[in-house]
C-alpha cells in the first residue's frame, strides 16, 4: 500500500499541500497562544506546552486529540502534534486553547 501511494502522484500533491496549509494555520494559531513551538519540514510539529507534557497529553486525550511526548527522544517537556487536514488541526487548537 504505501508504494502504491508513492507512485500516486495526485495523492502525494495533495498530501504536501494539506500538510503546508496546516504549518500555515498551526504556526499562526501557536503564535496567538504563546506556545513554544519549532518550525517544521515534516508533517509534524514538536511544541513546548506550559503544563508537564504527560498531563498535556491526558487533558488532550480528553478534548479526542492524540498527542506524543517526546522527552524519551531527547526532547524533554516537549510534546509531537501531527498536521492534519483543517478539522483536526482547528480540533488541536480548540483544545489547546481549553487546556493553557
Amino acid at each position: 500500500a504505501a508504494m502504491a501511494a508513492l507512485q500516486d502522484e495526485e495523492f502525494l500533491a495533495k498530501t504536501v499541500q494539506t500538510v503546508n496549509e496546516g504549518k500555515k494555520y498551526l504556526y499562526a494559531e501557536f503564535e496567538k497562544l504563546n506556545v513554544d513551538y519549532w518550525k517544521s519540514q515534516a508533517n509534524f510539529f514538536t511544541i513546548k506546552p506550559t503544563i508537564d507534557p504527560k498531563l498535556f497529553e491526558e487533558k488532550m486525550q480528553n478534548f479526542g486529540v492524540m498527542v506524543r511526548p517526546v522527552g524519551n527522544f531527547g526532547a524533554p517537556g516537549c510534546v509531537r502534534i501531527t498536521i492534519g487536514k483543517r478539522e483536526a488541526n482547528e480540533a488541536v487548537i480548540h483544545a489547546m486553547k481549553n487546556i493553557l
